[in-house]
């Protein structure tokens, strides 16, 4: 792997490649006893040998040349393998099969992809999903339609219950506005009020106090209760602030929610 052919690196560098390799080192030595033997003969036994090694090892570095020049794998592409390597036993291991499986399943998992590209026509169902896009738009325009007409009627009647609830000049408002698209149309829809004349409306749970709040769902609750499917209506502190006839009003209300729904009114006064 990368360990072989680095230490194979290694040892060419050392050999002639680096800077004072062995070989350089060795000629220079031969050179030296080379001329001190023409003093001392004795010496040339010592050059014979030396000169005979250092051959072998210029053939043994010209062949470590040789076996890097014509290896196929450099240290980072041996790297990249083992690490690809490992990635494959990881993957095996998480599947909890056999490394030498892995491809069969791979094999496996693209057929039964393949399979199932194959059993879709994506252009039919582009076509149908345009279709139903379309049709959704259809219906969501004439839900809106319905809604923005019903939403006038019943600012209106609302309107009318809260001047006899204490609430004189104040004006409700069902605000029907494009939003995004869901299983209910297509509508963002918000109630608002104002509690006085001459105030422009707001969202209802910024302006309204408990008592009016109360009185305001009363009044919405009075003018929709033919369609309201709860069997059961609470209010909480209706009554407050009210009193005289604002008061036969609200009992005349609650009267009426009572025929045909069960009415729990939470209050602090003895009225």
């Amino acid at each position: 792997g990368a360990e072989l052919i680095e230490g194979t690196q290694h040892a060419s560098d050392v050999l002639s490649q680096n800077e004072n390799a062995l070989l350089d080192q060795l000629t220079q030595v031969i050179e030296k006893l080379s001329h001190l033997s023409t003093r001392d003969p004795a010496l040339e036994g010592v050059v014979k040998t030396l000169s005979e090694g250092e051959i072998l090892i210029r053939e043994a570095s010209y062949d470590l040349g040789n076996y890097l020049k014509h290896s196929d794998l450099d240290p980072d592409t041996l790297a990249e393998v083992e690490a690809r390597m490992s990635l494959w036993h990881e993957t095996a291991r998480k599947l909890r099969i056999q490394p030498e499986t892995l491809h069969t399943e791979m094999e496996s998992v693209q057929a039964e992809i393949k399979g199932l590209e194959e059993g879709f026509d994506v252009e039919k169902l582009q076509k149908e999903l345009a279709a139903a896009r379309q049709a959704y738009e259809t219906q969501a325009d004439l839900l809106c339609t319905a809604r923005k007409k019903a939403a006038l009627a019943l600012s209106k009647r609302v309107t009318e219950s809260m001047q006899t609830l204490s609430m004189q000049g104040g004006v409700f408002v069902v605000d029907v506005a494009k939003g995004e698209p869901s299983a209910k149309g297509s509508d963002n829809i918000e109630f608002r009020v104002a509690g006085h004349p001459g105030v422009t409306p707001q969202a209802i749970q910024k302006v309204a106090s408990g008592g009016e709040l109360a009185r305001i769902s009363l009044a919405i609750t009075v003018n929709t209760v033919e369609s309201t499917p709860v069997p059961t209506l609470i209010f909480d502190e209706v009554d407050s602030g009210i009193g005289g006839a604002v008061a036969e009003t609200v009992g005349r209300y609650l009267r009426l929610l009572a025929s045909n729904k069960q009415v729990l009114c939470v209050t602090h006064l003895p009225q």
